[in-house]
């Protein structure tokens, strides 16, 4: 199995929480489905695929995906202003007033971070990782700054620093989330980060009962099913 450390930055970037309504929370780090949709579309740019076939290709492709927490980041709230049916009913406003009407208004989080680790297994091409251009909603534009590739990592002690399935989680301190799994499964799962005053959450580790592996400075669990 190859392991990919892939570095990205944002301007924001914003992961709606599940079962919320109108006012969109953001998770604080993105799910694995988000991850794995992205990774879709990069390979969709590559001809590798074509439409909906690529979701599927990823997760054939991608056998875990998981963020890292590797720093400080912080959640904010915004009102949104999107102008509906162009993109999904391909219209355009005939007029001022058609124009309103077609405006939207809606309070969502975002995240603000300097940049974000992600960890990805499976069998891809780093040419593919480098396409990727957003995770989470569609204002959540990322820059991929690099995509480190191994064919190993390394055994390490101490907890781990990426998100995990609740049941694995043992101890440490971190965040209780629902999110979607790789393929696309609702589950809770433990983020290695805690909130401090306002809005602003710490990295932290999480203690499993399994032995731990490092590719870099990520910490993760050993085997599968975590």
């Amino acid at each position: 199995m190859t392991y990919f450390v892939v570095e990205l930055t944002f301007p924001i970037y914003s992961i709606k929480e599940l079962d919320v309504y109108q006012v969109a929370s953001s998770m604080p780090l993105p799910s694995p489905s988000s991850i794995v949709g992205a990774v879709g579309a990069a390979m969709g740019r590559t001809g590798l695929c074509k439409g909906s076939e690529c979701l599927e290709a990823a997760r054939r492709a991608v056998k875990i995906a998981r963020p890292a927490a590797t720093g400080y980041l912080t959640k904010s709230p915004v009102v949104l202003r999107r102008i509906r049916k162009i993109l999904e009913e391909k219209q355009l406003p005939s007029d001022l007033g058609e124009f309103v009407s077609f405006s939207d208004a809606m309070s969502r989080e975002y995240v603000l971070t300097t940049s974000l680790k992600v960890l990805i297994i499976g069998e891809l091409k780093s040419e593919v990782l480098y396409l990727i251009d957003r995770i989470g909603d569609s204002e959540s534009l990322a820059s991929v700054v690099s995509v480190r590739r191994y064919d190993r990592a390394e055994r390490c002690n101490g907890g781990v620093n990426v998100a995990v399935v609740r049941d694995v989680a043992r101890g440490g301190s971190f965040t209780l989330v629902k999110m979607l799994d790789e393929a696309g499964r609702p589950r809770m799962y433990a983020l290695p980060v805690v909130r401090t005053t306002g809005d602003v959450y710490m990295p932290s580790t999480i203690k499993t009962d399994r032995g731990v592996l490092c590719v870099e400075d990520i910490k993760f669990p050993e085997g599968y099913g975590w």
